[in-house]
């Protein structure tokens, strides 16, 4: 079973409402790997009025130097653009209030971010498993639906659909999720499809119309232990 599920509600995380001035997007990336630079680069170059960035690349520190992901974005884009985009973004990194003492984040660090989430409306998810045949959903996405919000995924293919093995709910009456069935690149071309339609909405119209999934999500989750979850998706 996934033994993120019982950590999180362990955690017993209490939902942060937005804040009046609340961005539309949020996006909250510890550790940099190749497809987080893409997208938080992308959304800080194209939409950083609509977004709250939180990225915690630090130059000055050993373990972020070994985690920026420049290199690899060479291997999946064949223009320039993506790289100096995340180079540009890196050399305004980290975006953060306060910096930890320790890397990696690990639990609880990882789960304390309700005065993070107050800041924003629909959370953009950057799993840690995100290429091949995998499914294996961690605390970034069960945080996001603890804190009752909607939220995009990079992850690998089919992973909202799944989610929805388990007995969760996403989102696609609201916007295309028809990147699910997308992987690597694609998935985020496809994730910036959907910004790109919803930057021009308003936060609170969307707020509204995700609110009975987000209840859904969020009471289910607090049901599941990491053994139910593995029954569910066997049984499915």
């Amino acid at each position: 079973g996934n033994h993120f599920i019982d950590l999180v509600n362990s955690a017993e995380i209490a939902p942060a409402a937005p804040d009046h001035d609340a961005r539309l997007f949020g996006i909250m990336i510890g550790r940099s790997t190749w497809d987080r630079l893409v997208i938080a680069s992308g959304l800080w170059d194209r939409y950083a009025q609509h977004c709250s960035i939180t990225y915690h690349y630090d130059p000055t520190h050993e373990y972020h130097r070994g985690h920026a992901g420049l290199d690899e974005i060479t291997r999946w884009y064949d223009d320039n653009q993506p790289v100096s985009t995340a180079a540009r973004f890196l050399d305004h990194c980290p975006m953060i209030q306060k910096l930890p003492e320790l890397y990696p984040l690990l639990v609880p660090a990882n789960l304390d971010a309700a005065n993070l989430y107050r800041r924003f409306h629909v959370e953009v998810v950057c799993e840690t498993y995100c290429q091949g045949q995998t499914f294996f959903p961690t605390e970034k996405t069960f945080r996001a639906m603890a804190q009752g919000r909607p939220f995009l995924v990079m992850g690998p293919k089919n992973f909202l659909a799944n989610l929805h093995r388990l007995g969760f709910r996403t989102f696609g009456d609201i916007w295309d999720e028809g990147y699910d069935s997308m992987g690597e690149n694609f998935r985020i071309d496809g994730i910036f499809q959907i910004i790109d339609t919803l930057v021009d909405r308003d936060p609170q119209d969307i707020w509204q119309r995700v609110q009975s999934i987000c209840d859904h999500n969020r009471r289910h989750l607090a049901s599941l232990t990491a053994l139910k979850s593995l029954e569910l998706f066997r049984d499915v």
